[in-house]
């Protein structure tokens, strides 16, 4: 498409190549109009339809009224004027010389001449985006308009056959295909293009001779249709003094979220808010930063002001997502007022894809009354806030623990039953009564697939103590205090420990607690770090000091340089707080260390910094979850590139975990139970997957890795919130009554053959509305149009 200046045939032989698709490629069907080339061989076979052999012209004849229609209003009319013009395509002509004399005849139409590749869906969902950037050079008569073709409402699909008209698009009455899914431009009042997905494509239709179309140079006659590309220039010329020039970008990401127009000849700031309900505030922070810059000695800072930021979120993902989020938890809840968050990141790169959330400002009028406090706390996205997670850092407790001691591998616990009063001690150490949710199965014992599937507490606090105890050798040193409880004797390598594991964290000890010292310095916690990037220091410091500000890193770079911080307070509302585990905050084992390991107490994290860990545990990689794609800054002329200030694509590779490669399948491969396992706690999956799985090509499958978590906070603290508790979720836990909430971590892998596996990392979050299994049943409704959406090169179906 950059070699379009051609003359005459040349440059129409150009255009053929590009508005007649290429109806090969796997997952589109052909187009082809079967009424239209029904009709026009019936007018043939009628002799309405016929041919001069001498003028070598075809032509129409004795047509009825509905006939004279059709020949209007199709491509007929242009076709015939095309064919007497001197292309030869439309039709099928039979001539010859019988003794001197021209005889010939019209056979029939030809069918493939106005065939188009069209997608074929079973799956809801459209894959393109096309947008149209104002190039900084240019007058405009609507200044700073962005033109953009964005993917239809997935309600509205999959794409009926009717969507397609099987007309031309003439100037008499001009009509658009798949009208519903077309970006109008208007002059007066009338369109003069328009804008359609056609399967992948955007494709620019010209309806109107003023104002007049070019691409690349070449004026677009009226009813021609082209394919536009990346890169390619648009020119929409209204006089010699007016005109607008647009650089067409393609993709599927978010396009961008915050660009520079010209107003009255003053730079202003723009969004898309329609594309991210935080699109704004992202705006709005930016904004900050750029006139902060400005203040800054001209030694300290680039200090620009003339850059597009474009997101890393795939934006139609993520509008999916959020609707049907929010359809779910209407369905489940009602009018309820509930707070839930659902992260998607590419696990292979750190691309955040999508970031839904509940409510969104169209809903929570309806929710939250008449309360202005109640409404604000509702609205934000709540993947970017921190809560208390449960049992869903399970995981990666456990990574850390076996990178520490690999042998924890083999560990084996009694299981509890419950019913009975449980012992006073934990492998022989004090924490009082402890009421620990039962985790027996079939056997007696239980071990690290029991307690991933499970979700065992008693094995997670005592994968951390043993990981903190003093070893010799494959075994912990034994402390001769007397012979452990039996429900406290653990088994390593087959070996069944008798005494309670010597921890050189333990600083003083009475019959009621255990006091505990430098827990912060052990090797479990310095591997929590390293490996999944949480801090575990507490320290005193501003909001700045506690925002997680790395995916907002490039906007700084380049605006405030080395003091970026001095404005950092503007990405409050869209930086999370970091994860600390504050370990060297730990005093108690009963009150501290044991809530810590439970997901409880500091063990606070977001949705989106959930994703990134399990996106570190699904690749192996340290991946930093990313959510600006691109900072560039607009070439003055067409012919120039784009400065590019920072590109995600151009960071370097994300260096190897200090995580041993088979410790890291062996976690995983615990948590493919959680769902596939009947005992899991995600086992709710397992069938929708299943199914997922029947439907797809030959050789592609999908796998699930989960971990389910029940966060629970009192139930005083939970009715100061914005969520509406639900009754179901309250219960009495050591004489307290307390509120559970939903957590879900899911890695969701695709394999094919001949490809690199795909990886997501998946967290949701739902308040104050029951525990974990809240979280899988609605991911369980969400788990098709996520994957439609993601891939949906598996569930596009090529016709024969």
């Amino acid at each position: 498409m950059k070699n379009l200046l051609l003359p005459g045939l040349l440059l129409a032989a150009a255009l053929i190549s590009i508005i007649v698709f290429d109806a090969a490629e796997e997952g589109y069907q052909l187009h082809v109009p079967v009424g239209y080339v029904g009709e026009v061989d019936r007018l043939i076979t009628e002799g309405k339809l016929v041919y001069d052999c001498v003028t070598d012209t075809v032509a129409t004849t004795d047509l009825d009224n509905a006939e004279r229609y059709f020949v209007a209003n199709s491509y007929l009319r242009r076709d015939i004027a095309a064919y007497n013009g001197g292309d030869r395509r439309p039709f099928l002509i039979e001539r010859e010389a019988i003794r001197g004399a021209c005889d010939g005849r019209v056979v029939a139409a030809n069918a493939s001449y106005h065939n188009q590749r069209q997608p074929t869906y079973r799956a809801d969902t459209w894959r393109g985006r096309l947008s149209l950037r104002q190039l900084t050079d240019t007058i405009a008569l609507a200044a700073g308009r962005s033109l953009e073709l964005v993917p239809p409402p997935w309600v509205l699909l999959p794409l009926p056959a009717d969507a397609y008209q099987d007309a031309w698009f003439g100037d008499e009455k001009p009509s658009v295909r798949a009208q519903r899914l077309a970006f109008k431009m208007f002059e007066r009042g009338r369109p003069f293009a328009t804008l359609k997905a056609v399967g992948n494509d955007g494709v620019l239709e010209i309806t109107g001779a003023r104002p007049g179309v070019s691409l690349d140079g070449c004026p677009l006659p009226i009813g021609w249709r082209i394919r536009l590309e990346n890169d390619d220039l648009v020119r929409i010329a209204h006089s010699d003094a007016i005109d607008e020039r647009y650089r067409v970008e393609t993709g599927r990401r978010a396009a961008i979220v915050s660009f520079l127009s010209q107003v009255n000849g003053e730079p202003r700031r723009r969004t898309l808010p329609a594309r991210l309900n935080m699109a704004t505030d992202v705006v709005r922070a930016i904004d900050a930063v750029v006139i902060a810059a400005k203040d800054l000695p001209n030694d300290q800072t680039p200090a620009r002001d003339d850059f597009d930021v474009t997101l890393t979120l795939d934006a139609f993902l993520h509008g999916r997502l959020e609707n049907e989020l929010g359809d779910n938890l209407r369905e489940r809840y009602g009018r309820r007022a509930v707070r839930a968050g659902m992260t998607v990141l590419d696990a292979d790169q750190g691309r955040t894809l999508a970031l839904a959330s509940y409510p969104t400002l169209e809903t929570v009028d309806r929710l939250s009354g008449d309360n202005e406090v109640r409404r604000a706390l509702l609205l934000g996205n709540h993947n970017l806030s921190t809560h208390n997670v449960g049992s869903a850092t399970k995981p990666f407790l456990a990574a850390a623990a076996l990178a520490t001691r690999d042998s924890l591998r083999s560990l084996q616990l009694p299981c509890w039953g419950g019913g009975a009063e449980p012992p006073e001690t934990f492998l022989g150490y004090p924490l009082g009564t402890y009421n620990l949710p039962a985790d027996c199965g079939a056997s007696p014992t239980i071990d690290f697939a029991d307690f991933m599937a499970r979700s065992s507490n008693r094995y997670m606090i005592a994968l951390g103590l043993l990981a903190m105890a003093d070893w010799s050798g494959a075994m912990p040193r034994e402390e001769r205090l007397g012979a452990l409880d039996p429900l406290d004797r653990y088994t390593l390598s087959g070996r069944t420990a008798r005494a309670r594991p010597r921890l050189p964290i333990v600083k003083n000890e009475t019959d009621n607690a255990t006091e505990l010292a430098d827990v912060a310095e052990e090797p479990f916690f310095r591997a929590m770090r390293d490996i999944f990037g949480a801090r575990i220091n507490y320290k005193e410091g501003t909001i700045v000091d506690r925002l997680d500000l790395e995916p907002w890193r490039p906007v700084f770079d380049a605006t405030l340089g080395d003091t970026r911080h001095r404005s950092a307070a503007a990405f409050a509302s869209v930086a999370t707080e970091e994860v600390n585990l504050r370990a060297n905050l730990i005093q108690q084992l009963r009150q501290d260390l044991y809530t810590l390991l439970l997901g409880a107490g500091n063990n606070r994290w977001s949705n989106l910094q959930l994703s990134e860990a399990m996106a570190r545990l699904l690749t192996g990689k340290a991946i930093d979850a990313r959510l600006i794609e691109t900072v560039s800054v607009a070439a003055p002329t067409p012919e120039q590139d784009d400065e590019v200030l920072y590109a995600l694509d151009q960071e370097a590779a994300p260096i190897d975990l200090a995580l041993d490669d088979g410790i890291r399948r062996f976690v995983l491969d615990s948590m493919a139970g959680v769902v596939d396992r009947v005992d899991g706690t995600a086992y709710r999956l397992a069938s929708e997957l299943a199914t997922l799985n029947q439907a797809l090509p030959d050789g592609v499958r999908y796998t699930a890795y989960a971990k389910t978590g029940t966060p629970t906070e009192l139930l005083r603290t939970a009715e100061r919130g914005p969520s509406d508790v639900a009754p179901a979720a309250v219960e009495t836990y050591s004489n307290l009554r307390q509120v559970k909430s939903a957590m879900l971590i899911l890695g969701l892998r695709r394999e094919a053959p001949g490809e690199e596996p795909q990886n997501l990392a998946i967290s949701m979050w739902i308040e104050a509305q029951g525990g974990s299994e809240e979280a899988v049943e609605v991911m369980r409704a969400m788990l098709r149009p996520l994957v439609e959406t993601h891939w949906p090169e598996d569930w596009l179906v090529p016709r024969e």
